[in-house]
């Protein structure tokens, strides 16, 4: 991992160590191909990487943020898998439940799917006969279309036309909608909506347990991966920040500051934002037109933040806190939410209890210091869980953690001969029907790959000069 001091030639570079980077390095060298996957980080993970810190009682081990995948994660699980033989004792799998601190609960049944699902709406506490008619007519209604939605509905309207009470929005598809999408129900995508109910709760029964990881994050993906890659001869280089690309006769020039990197092919597994940063240079207005479409729909995401709030008291306490529960929502029409959507147990490290509390889509709350913020998260996990103040609390923001799940949202492809000749972008902003998540963003590294791996252009010269005289 020791940052290189001239020329490294490769097969293939990937930019960037988050997890479709990772899914992109893995996929490749798997194929044969020689590998150099640089970041500018000290670590791998992106934005679900292991931090290491000190709550004041000692060193722990957290994640970046609190992430929640479900069974429908076949290709993210499939993943850790396939770089570590110890994938099962990473992770902790749990058939669906969903309760709030209201007294709300459904779990579903172990029966085949659809009715796992039927029987845990029929047996649900807290949805009254109105309730489990109304969400049986959702899921009923967008089965019968093919899960298909109007083109450019929201989800508030999709939760208006299948007759949602509004006391079922707020306490239901309100919080799923904030944890799914990251994105409020007036503005969310239905299409992207439906796609994640027909995979999850529309799926088969295991498709909607939920997975989390026994430790940390860091743990299930990027460590394992960096030994997976390593041992087969790629080569991982922390700490090394892109300035430039340079498309040449042969291939990609990456420089890299300090020295260069020379590539058959790259992968750009970055946000959006830093993706567009790289490509403007070769976007000048004697470019063709697409590269000016490609570089605008990259400069069009929303980037949404997400805060975890880590609350601790010592063991001593016997403090008790669920596997995860939804904080209920109590304000009046018109106020905006109090930050805090899902409390977590994250068991106990240094004799202390552990809670993170996610906050998502907190926008609204940008004005507010570290300190109001933490407080306001603090205040709702407390009092939904009827808890005493902990004695010490830790916030994380990732302010640049998903992009605004919107209808009219850009839309990027990756084309088998690259978006641009022999380069291909990954990420989850690529993957049109799916919200920015784990899952995304190892489908869109792993399929860009494949690309990169079955690349074959009828004259790999000729390509790449045209990619260079037209840059």
């Amino acid at each position: 991992m020791q940052n290189p001091a001239g020329a490294t030639q490769t097969d293939l570079c990937v930019i960037g160590g988050g997890w479709s980077g990772l899914a992109a390095a893995v996929e490749a060298t798997g194929r044969g191909m020689r590998v150099t996957l640089i970041d500018a980080a000290p670590q791998l993970g992106g934005r679900a990487r292991t931090l290491e810190t000190d709550m004041g009682f000692g060193p722990v081990r957290l994640d970046n943020g609190q992430h929640l995948m479900m069974g429908a994660y076949r290709e993210t699980l499939a993943l850790i898998a396939r770089v570590s033989p110890m994938s099962s004792t990473l992770l902790r799998r749990s058939p669906l439940e969903l309760t709030d601190t209201g007294g709300l609960s459904m779990r579903t049944a172990s029966l085949p799917a659809p009715w796992h699902l039927a029987a845990g709406f029929l047996t649900a506490r807290g949805f009254g006969i109105r309730g489990k008619l109304a969400c049986a007519r959702l899921m009923l209604t967008l089965r019968l279309t093919g899960w298909q939605v109007a083109h450019g509905e929201t989800v508030s309207a999709l939760l208006a036309r299948t007759g949602q009470p509004r006391w079922l929005v707020d306490r239901l598809w309100q919080p799923l909608c904030i944890s799914a999408l990251n994105t409020p129900i007036d503005d969310a995508c239905a299409r992207t909506f439906a796609a994640v109910l027909r995979d999850t709760l529309g799926a088969d029964r295991e498709s909607s347990d939920f997975v989390l990881p026994r430790d940390t994050l860091g743990d299930c993906l990027p460590a394992p991966a960096s030994r997976w890659l390593t041992e087969r001869g790629s080569q991982i280089l922390l700490r090394t920040p892109v300035r430039a690309l340079h498309p040449g006769t042969d291939g990609w020039r990456i420089d890299i500051g300090h020295g260069r990197i020379e590539a058959r092919r790259v992968i750009l597994a970055l946000p959006p934002a830093n993706s567009a940063r790289l490509l403007a240079p070769l976007t000048e207005p004697a470019s063709d037109a697409s590269r000016q479409t490609l570089l605008s729909a990259l400069q069009a995401f929303e980037p949404m933040p997400i805060a975890t709030t880590y609350l601790a008291w010592p063991t001593s306490q016997g403090i008790s806190i669920p596997a995860w529960t939804m904080l209920r929502e109590d304000r009046q029409p018109g106020q905006t939410a109090a930050p805090g959507d899902w409390v977590f147990d994250r068991g106990i490290q240094q004799s202390h209890r552990i809670a993170a509390v996610v906050a998502s889509a907190i926008d609204a709350h940008a004005n507010w210091s570290l300190e109001t913020l933490t407080a306001a998260i603090e205040a709702k996990a407390i009092q939904g869980l009827r808890l005493p103040q902990p004695t010490h609390r830790f916030t994380v923001i990732e302010r640049r953690a998903t992009f605004a799940c919107v209808p009219d949202r850009p839309t990027i492809v990756q084309p088998a001969e690259g978006n641009l000749p022999g380069l291909w972008l990954a990420g989850d902003y690529t993957e049109r029907d799916y919200p920015a998540s784990l899952e995304a963003a190892v489908r869109s590294g792993s399929r860009a790959g494949r690309l990169a791996a079955d690349w074959l252009p009828a004259s790999a010269s000729d390509a790449y000069s045209q990619a260079a005289l037209s840059a």
